[in-house]
């Protein structure tokens, strides 16, 4: 299936950035066409995504009791001790010996919502091929994408595909995803290993585009680089500019909503998440919130010497547990705990040996938290093996796909269907479902929402394109298969009007479309067969 962009390069979506409550907020507003479940259990789900982003150090996240004296061998400087007032929590006494998990003592809060049966802990997430830019394994875990070659360059993102194939824009007042942006700085684009070297934008191919139009904000950036890369920037700023659809909405919603928990910490995260809860409180129908929290990216003073169980790691894993906790109690004061699920990711751990900085540099996989007052509590793999490192001083063991993750929460919580799980993944993980969900609330099959996108014979044999996009006066037009077909093409602006209506045959010769009087703008193309939609693009006029 032809793989869209995002943002910038033929998908239906549109972002528009605003400030809500003093944070940066876009909204994902997706074109009609699509599919939406009307399953009343499902219905009013949320999915609450956060990002930990410059790479999270699992192994001080989450210690292997079990293997303490090689973790405190291999990290004689930055180890948490075991023993103390400020030693490790231990998680779960009730778990094997081998899987005995001991949480960084920051993170008392989430032991809590863990005994209280709100918190899951997911060992060695990951994907093959680990890929240790920062930049670039971001891009794979937004994409949906792996380290292997099929998997490298996939240019849109997971959540865009999942949201534009499983809902009907038009049923929802609100946008279907918002991202909140932090107040943190953001990490500087690097190299694999070093911090030194600046990156080409243009040779990394983002996917996704969430990272990079929260870093475009309020304000424009000063310098757009003179290349193809530059061109998509430049567009996603126009569109921002020119679109405010959910401004207004998303305002009212915030100020008919009220947090009833009243003891938030003051911290970046916990304000996102207070955003989010009084977001839902006040109507909101959004599907997906991605929040993060950044300065994982622990090359140096990780611990302070001397005194491990503190420092700037210490600190990162107080402010997410803490905040955590406090949404999780401000869901269930508002009445509304059972209809949302979180989860945090980074884009890999670190290395399992410290570095002679008081840090640790980039690593592969590290553990995945998941909360809720629906999830099944618990630790799900095994203590990562320590004692047998790749090359590098890497973990060897991958114990479970990412995607894994993700597509339990979108069939299991969310009632996606495995068409649309396809469409989200381009590959099957539907066998390899993890238990996150209690099995009361695992959405039903007769309940799953099917997606009204293409059947794949009609994928297959009648791909839709539209060039060059953007274009300036001439659209070209044309099905990517020996087939042709007669069909009605339609062109609709932003505000829904129809500016374009033709029956026409397509076929893989382009056909010619005139829309020099078409003023400037961001367009939807549809093709439809009779009542078979066969593509649809999203085009920029300049």
């Amino acid at each position: 299936m032809k793989r869209r962009k995002f943002i910038g390069l033929g998908s239906s979506a549109v972002a528009g950035s605003f400030l809500l409550n003093g944070h940066i907020a876009n909204a994902f507003q997706y074109a009609p066409f699509m599919d939406d479940f009307n399953c009343d259990a499902t219905n009013d789900r949320v999915m609450v995504i956060i990002q930990l982003k410059g790479g999270n150090d699992g192994l001080n996240t989450a210690i292997p009791l079990g293997r303490f004296d090689t973790y405190a061998n291999l990290r004689p400087n930055i180890y948490i001790p075991n023993t103390g007032p400020n030693g490790i929590i231990n998680l779960d006494t009730s778990l094997a010996t081998e899987a005995q998990v001991g949480l960084h003592p920051s993170m008392t809060a989430m032991k809590g919502l863990y005994d209280s049966g709100e918190m899951g802990m997911i060992q060695s997430v990951g994907y093959p091929d680990h890929n240790r830019s920062h930049f670039k394994s971001t891009d794979l875990w937004l994409s949906g994408g792996d380290g292997t070659p099929e998997g490298f360059n996939i240019s849109d993102g997971w959540m865009a595909r999942y949201l534009e194939n499983a809902f009907e824009p038009s049923n929802f007042q609100d946008p279907l995803g918002v991202q909140l942006g932090s107040k943190n700085n953001s990490l500087g684009f690097h190299t694999e290993e070093e911090h030194t070297i600046s990156i080409n934008l243009t040779g990394q191919d983002p996917g996704g585009f969430y990272s990079l139009i929260s870093g475009i904000g309020a304000e424009t950036p000063l310098n757009i680089p003179n290349s193809d890369f530059g061109d998509i920037l430049e567009h996603i700023i126009q569109v921002e500019n020119g679109v405010n659809t959910y401004a207004q909405r998303i305002t009212d919603v915030f100020n008919a909503g009220q947090n009833q928990y009243t003891s938030y910490p003051d911290t970046d995260l916990a304000n996102q998440l207070k955003t989010i809860a009084r977001l839902m409180s006040g109507g909101s129908q959004t599907k997906v919130f991605l929040a993060n929290l950044g300065g994982f990216d622990t090359h140096r003073d990780q611990v302070v010497d001397g005194n491990t169980s503190v420092g700037d790691h210490a600190e990162l894993l107080l402010e997410l547990s803490e905040a955590i906790h406090a949404f999780q109690q401000d869901l269930k004061l508002i009445g509304i705990d059972e209809r949302v699920v979180t989860f945090t990711f980074s884009e890999f751990g670190r290395k399992v040996s410290q570095n002679g900085n008081f840090g640790t540099d980039h690593g592969n996989f590290a553990p995945l938290f998941v909360c809720g007052t629906n999830i099944n509590a618990g630790v799900l793999g095994v203590n990562p093996n320590i004692d047998d490192l790749a090359d590098n001083d890497q973990l060897q063991d991958l114990q479970f796909d990412y995607r894994q993750v993700f597509t339990t929460f979108i069939q299991d919580w969310m009632g996606g269907s495995d068409t649309i799980l396809n469409s989200t993944f381009y590959q099957d993980f539907s066998e390899d479902k993890l238990p996150l969900i209690k099995p009361a609330a695992v959405v039903a099959e007769a309940c799953y929402n099917e997606s009204l996108g293409l059947p794949e014979d009609i994928i297959t044999t009648k791909q839709f394109a539209a060039y060059p996009n953007p274009f300036k006066e001439n659209l070209y037009v044309e099905l990517q298969s020996e087939h042709s077909v007669n069909c009605r093409l339609q062109l609709y602006n932003l505000e829904g009007r129809t500016v374009y209506d033709r029956q026409v045959r397509l076929s893989n010769s382009a056909k010619t479309l005139d829309l020099s009087y078409l003023p400037s703008g961001v367009y939807v193309m549809v093709a439809i067969d009779g009542k078979q939609l066969i593509g649809k693009e999203k085009v920029i006029k300049n």
